[in-house]
């Protein structure tokens, strides 16, 4: 009997271990492994983030206005200058709001 109770503790510890690592680990929270087929319109965008750099793609993942996310290879040329045009505005209306 007191066999039988110490392996289903020793179970019971192994099995909260296992959750406790997983939960632990250090991977990226978002990453991108497929790209939007088509380049987006500027006027759509609200903002960006880049995925993190351990992510197996480069990407960058857009904000449209109307929430909606949308994954784009940030090796491309028209996504580079959104990246920049979007960071520029920021900076524009941070500057003109006095702070």
């Amino acid at each position: 009997m007191k066999s039988t109770v110490l392996v289903i503790q020793v179970l019971l510890l192994a099995a909260l271990c296992s959750v406790l690592l997983c939960e632990n680990s250090h991977q990226p929270d978002e990453c991108c492994f497929a790209f939007y087929p088509k380049r987006l319109p500027f006027q759509a965008l609200a903002s960006y983030k880049k995925t993190n750099s351990k992510c197996t793609k480069d990407a960058a993942i857009f904000t449209t206005k109307k929430g909606r996310e949308i994954c784009a290879d940030a090796e491309l040329h028209w996504v580079k200058k959104y990246i920049q045009l979007i960071d520029l505005l920021k900076k524009s209306v941070e500057e003109g709001s006095g702070y």
